[in-house]
């Protein structure tokens, strides 16, 4: 599984596997036994993997399919950045995607969601 993904993931970059091994600070034929199953990389290189790629490292082992079952890449990127951000401001998105989520299921809580403290802190000043 290692080394299709890393293969499909650095043919979708377009990346070259010396370029890939220079990124990585390894040999090009270390790059090449990875992607043919030659060799597994170590705990090490497979952080500096999934880093170069952007991945997790489920993802980058699980695959696509198994990225949070998201539909949507952008969303699903802009979640991964969004996890990154300060407590406040994540806080901050989980409250307008809880009111828009309740806002869609005509939930009578929004009321309730309204009057809650942080909520007006934040928007209603």
């Amino acid at each position: 599984m290692i080394a299709e993904q890393l293969k499909k993931a650095r043919k979708e970059k377009r990346i070259k596997q010396s370029d890939l091994a220079k990124a990585l600070n390894v040999s090009r034929k270390a790059i090449s036994f990875y992607e043919t199953n030659r060799a597994i990389p170590p705990l090490s290189v497979l952080i500096k993997i999934t880093n170069f790629f952007d991945l997790t490292i489920d993802e980058f082992i699980l695959g696509e399919n198994q990225k949070a079952n998201f539909k949507d890449k952008k969303l699903f990127n802009f979640f991964k950045a969004a996890d990154k951000l300060n407590e406040i401001d994540r806080m901050t998105i989980k409250k307008v995607l809880e009111a828009i989520l309740i806002k869609n299921k005509n939930n009578p809580k929004l009321e309730e969601f309204k009057n809650n403290k942080s909520f007006k802190d934040i928007f209603l000043q």
